[in-house]
């Protein structure tokens, strides 16, 4: 008996196999990594989730404070001012009588929001600093006005540095002197020795600059504040630091149910 030969494949249907076994091993693979990628994903979001900061608002502090906290309502445009505003330095009566204010001597941050009561934290704070600067000058000498347009704060590990927005007035005051050892009660006005007059310069300036809230939480996070804003250096004392807490503890009503704010990673 002969026995009949099978019979040879043709090559569009070895093609047709060629193709299925191809589509099958996409359909594994796409099968295979849908069941990796979820956790890879899952892993990824909680990576970046842990890698944000949630700040909450300080409690309002019991501890005595410096300054006044102070709202204002535009009923044209319906927003209120909230404002914070103190003096820097030490405030005890000794300071007081025997030593002069210091050069960068007024803080006051506030900020903006709609309506009467607050209803959601602030996104940025505005901070100004104000200074009196006494600079001598003599006659013939040019006087120079170069400052550094920054606010540098210190926090320890590292420093927080903001462009200012600067406004400044400066007057020129000559005044002429008489040695004191030419006049008294008995000697002539024709006698008296005068000395060349005192060229003086007064610079009053205000300096802003603007925060956001994770920032400016992160600046009261401490007892004291220790900074230069345009190359003066300043102190922000312990009173008001607590002033600035309680400002920060009053951006949202006791009763509300979330007081935090989540800040990007540093």
């Amino acid at each position: 008996m002969i026995t009949p030969s099978p019979r040879p494949m043709s090559l569009s249907h070895r093609a047709w196999v060629k193709t299925q076994s191809v589509v099958e091993l996409v359909a594994i693979s796409v099968i295979l990594l849908a069941m990796v990628i979820p956790p890879w994903a899952a892993a990824f979001a909680s990576s970046d989730e842990s890698a944000q900061q949630r700040l909450s608002l300080p409690s309002a502090p019991s501890e005595a404070f410096a300054g006044e906290i102070s709202y204002e309502f535009d009923s044209v445009l319906n927003k209120t001012t909230a404002t914070y505003t103190a003096p820097l330095g030490k405030r005890d009566l000794l300071h007081r009588l025997f030593f002069a204010p210091p050069t960068v001597h007024t803080i006051t941050a506030s900020y903006v929001f709609t309506g009467r009561i607050a209803s959601h934290i602030p996104d940025t704070i505005r901070v100004r600093l104000e200074s009196d600067e006494y600079v001598d000058t003599t006659v013939g000498s040019e006087f120079g006005l170069g400052f550094e347009g920054v606010m540098t704060i210190d926090l320890g590990e590292r420093a927080l540095q903001r462009y200012l927005s600067l406004s400044q007035r400066i007057e020129h005051d000559s005044t002429p002197r008489q040695d004191p050892n030419r006049t008294g009660a008995g000697t002539r006005a024709r006698d008296s020795f005068r000395l060349p007059p005192i060229r003086q310069a007064h610079i009053r300036r205000r300096a802003t600059a603007w925060f956001s809230t994770c920032e400016f939480l992160s600046l009261i996070n401490q007892r004291e504040i220790r900074g230069t804003v345009a190359g003066l250096d300043f102190t922000v004392n312990p009173e008001v630091v607590t002033g600035l807490n309680l400002f920060a503890a009053k951006m949202l009503p006791d009763t509300a149910h979330e007081r935090f704010v989540d800040c990007p990673p540093r």
